[in-house]
């Protein structure tokens, strides 16, 4: 992605968002809270639309 072949602040910060926000993802289907980590996607999309960009498919793409 373009946000990895970035190195400034800003980029780092915002991959080790995307990081820790995917490890929370696997963490929630890991412990049954959530059934796939699609559905944490769509949580965030619906319910936080004005914080999480419409398109999370970052969460998406990691397999648990």
């Amino acid at each position: 992605s373009e946000l990895g072949e970035m190195n400034t602040l800003g980029s780092e910060l915002s991959q080790s968002f995307l990081n820790k926000t995917r490890d929370i993802a696997q963490s929630l289907v890991a412990t049954g809270v959530a059934n796939r980590v699609e559905d944490v996607s769509t949580i965030l999309q619906t319910g936080f639309g004005h914080i999480y960009e419409a398109n999370s498919n970052f969460l998406e793409e990691v397999t648990v």
